[in-house]
């Protein structure tokens, strides 16, 4: 679980997953991560904000979501969607949010 919680990028997958519904399309979480990320308003960001987001997250992170059953990606479609076990991960990130609010 740590080891899938460890990366920003995966942290900021599952926030952004957790709260919808159903599947977005792959560009929507780029955008939505790169926004996290920088603390900047979608609408600001520029293509080159968003490159290093996208690279990142096609090439490492959303395979590891995948491998691990937190998130369904669908390279062809270009869409992402909540995995079998993302509701366990998002509780315990928020669990350990919490603690260390505390």
């Amino acid at each position: 679980m740590f080891d899938i919680l460890a990366t920003e990028y995966r942290r900021q997958v599952v926030v952004r997953l957790d709260r919808e519904t159903g599947t977005l399309p792959f560009e929507t979480l780029v955008t939505s991560v790169t926004a996290m990320r920088t603390g900047l308003e979608p609408a600001a960001l520029e293509e080159t904000d968003r490159e290093p987001t996208r690279i990142a997250l096609y090439h490492s992170h959303l395979p590891k979501l995948v491998d691990t059953g937190v998130v369904e990606f669908d390279r062809e479609t270009g869409t992402v969607a909540p995995g079998p076990r993302l509701d366990v991960v998002a509780a315990s990130l928020e669990a350990v949010e919490k603690l260390h609010a505390s």
